[in-house]
């Protein structure tokens, strides 16, 4: 492994209820960080994470799980938290080292309890929250509730950074709303075609990128009067709006996934590198 410096470093904590996917949105970040060649699964067995023969009879999470994967000439290293609130010890933990939490969400149920749990403990750590609506695979995946139990429980802290076209058994594709792109995986390999937005799509696509650069505004007093100025901020703009709040706890981007197909896996990680803080940043302020 390559030496980092400290501004090359992520670290990230897994939360989520129990069965939102942790385990295996990990094993998908390993595998894109190079550290596996093979993704295992959870019915298998042979997750990195879950490696114990309680963890693995149960299939749920009861240790908290230190990872790593090597990405974009970034270290993030990843903490797989247990999902139950018996364990809850140690998603705590892992609060005191990490600089980011990415709360999963069940994209059949929406907000659960253990979604407002964990993420009352990160508001008292001061720890910012990127959204990961998993399972968008799942036949019974609900996109329109996922997002609106997430709205009714943050409220205006909710943004949008995707979309899926095709939420259900068949999701393949979603719009990636701060790159402008649209893309549409094949198999479960996590290779995909990058392409422009379709037409049928654009108008969506265009209404949440407004949204996302008045967000963005919103984090940073300089973006807020380029915004003014022109109704236009550039990609690393919204970048810099969104890292700056992130800080203030005042946004939660979300992104749409299907860890088990490997489906967003990618764009969630360029997201970790490019806006979540590293360490050398100034510990966030309690939201």
């Amino acid at each position: 492994m390559k030496e980092y410096t400290t501004k090359d470093i992520r670290n990230v904590v897994l939360l989520g209820s129990t069965k939102s996917g942790k385990t295996t949105l990990s094993e998908s970040m390993l595998f894109e960080g190079k550290v596996i060649d093979r993704r295992g699964s959870v019915e298998e067995k042979n997750t990195v994470s879950d490696n114990t023969e309680y963890e693995q009879t149960n299939q749920k999470s009861i240790n908290a799980t230190p990872l790593y994967a090597e990405y974009r000439n970034t270290k993030i290293n990843v903490i797989d938290a247990p999902g139950s609130d018996d364990f809850c010890g140690g998603a705590i933990s892992a609060f005191k080292v990490c600089e980011t939490g990415v709360l999963v969400v069940n994209a059949q149920q929406g907000v659960e309890v253990g979604t407002e749990i964990f993420s009352r403990y990160a508001k008292q750590y001061g720890v910012p929250l990127v959204v990961a609506v998993n399972q968008l695979d799942h036949e019974k995946a609900n996109w329109e509730h996922a997002l609106e139990t997430l709205r009714e429980t943050f409220g205006k802290k909710v943004i949008q950074v995707q979309f899926p076209v095709n939420p259900g058994a068949s999701f393949n594709a979603y719009v990636d709303v701060l790159a402008q792109k649209y893309y549409e995986f094949k198999d479960a390999s996590g290779k995909f075609e990058e392409k422009d937005i379709p037409a049928q799509y654009a108008d969506e696509a265009e209404s949440l990128r407004s949204e996302l650069m008045e967000k963005a505004a919103e984090g940073d007093d300089e973006l807020m009067m380029k915004f003014f100025d022109t109704m236009e901020l550039d990609t690393d703009d919204i970048r810099k709006g969104l890292a700056a709040g992130l800080a203030k706890g005042d946004c939660m981007p979300v992104f749409c996934l299907s860890a088990k197909n490997d489906v967003g896996v990618r764009s969630l990680m360029d997201f970790i590198v490019n806006v979540t803080p590293s360490p050398a940043c100034d510990p966030a302020a309690p939201a």
